[in-house]
Order: structure tokens, then C-alpha cells, then sequence
């Protein structure tokens, strides 16, 4: 039910997609339905369907992000786009796009937070594993977890998507 709302589906609708999730997997790692539970209307805020909600958790499940971070980011990123604190805006021009221009896009339409997090994601794969651009453009709740050289590759293959499954 609480898929269905979100997205303005059907409750049949979305039982079919949650079926076709665990089908492929998405509750390889136990979470699946605590995912549905939750982020639904994060992923509807960042632009993004039931269905490429699923897929994405499905994905993330595949890649071996740990737990609901894949999806987490996703909703992270989203609020932290939407708020745009001074602390965003410093990342997002550090890493060479433009928050003024984000804001602009967000405000009149023309991108989702999900368009924004793919630019990053790309502009961060652009940039050096260790540059503190990088470091910088990794804040808030997924920050803690994303400290030394190592957390930081996978940090940004969370982002980014290791075989490009955010991009």
C-alpha cells in the first residue's frame, strides 16, 4: 500500500512490481519489503518509478552494497538537493557544477534530483579517487561511513554504481 501511494499506482500495480522484485532477487539480502516500507516517496520526490525503484534496490542487492546504502544515497541525496544548506552548495561547486544552476533546474523543472545525483556521479568519476573534491561531495549520513581510501571507492561506487547502476 505504501508503494502504491507513493507512486499513484495501484495496489495491484505494485504488488506485480514487488513480485517481479523478488523474482529477480531484490530480497537477496532480507530487506526488500523493510526498502518498499520506506523509501517509495524519497524515490518518487527524486523522479524515479516504482518500477526503477526495484530495479535499483535489485541492483544494489546484486553489487553487494551493504544493506539499504545504494538506496539510501538515493534518498540522501535527494533531501540534501531539495535543501540545498550551504554546506551542498559548497560540495556541488567544488566538484565544478553549478548549485545556483541546480537550484535554477530543480526549481523550474527541468531535472529531478535523480539528474542532479547522475551528474554528480559522473563528475565524481571524472575526478581522482583521493581528491577531497570527492570527500567534500560525500556528506551527510553516508559521510561516517565513507572515511579512508578504501570506504571512499566504495562511497562513490555506491553513488556511481559500480557498473553504472545509478547512471
Amino acid at each position: 500500500n505504501t508503494m502504491s501511494k507513493a507512486f499513484g499506482i495501484s495496489v495491484s500495480e505494485s504488488l506485480k512490481i514487488m513480485q517481479d522484485g523478488l523474482v529477480s532477487g531484490a530480497n537477496a539480502n532480507g530487506e526488500f519489503l523493510d526498502t518498499i516500507k520506506e523509501y517509495p516517496r524519497y524515490f518518487k520526490e527524486a523522479g524515479l518509478s516504482a518500477e526503477e525503484m526495484v530495479a535499483i534496490s535489485t541492483q544494489a542487492t546484486k553489487e553487494g552494497i551493504f544493506s539499504d546504502k545504494g538506496l539510501d544515497t538515493i534518498k540522501e541525496g535527494n533531501l540534501r538537493l531539495r535543501e540545498m544548506t550551504t554546506a551542498t552548495a559548497a560540495a556541488l561547486d567544488g566538484i565544478g557544477i553549478s548549485s545556483k544552476q541546480v537550484q535554477k533546474d530543480l526549481q523550474d523543472g527541468s531535472k529531478t534530483t535523480f539528474q542532479v545525483m547522475q551528474e554528480v556521479a559522473n563528475k565524481l568519476k571524472e575526478l581522482p579517487q583521493s581528491s577531497s573534491a570527492v570527500g567534500s561531495a560525500i556528506e551527510g549520513k553516508v559521510r561516517g561511513y565513507c572515511q579512508g581510501p578504501r570506504r571512499r571507492i566504495e562511497c562513490n561506487q555506491g553513488i556511481a554504481g559500480r557498473n553504472g547502476f545509478f547512471v
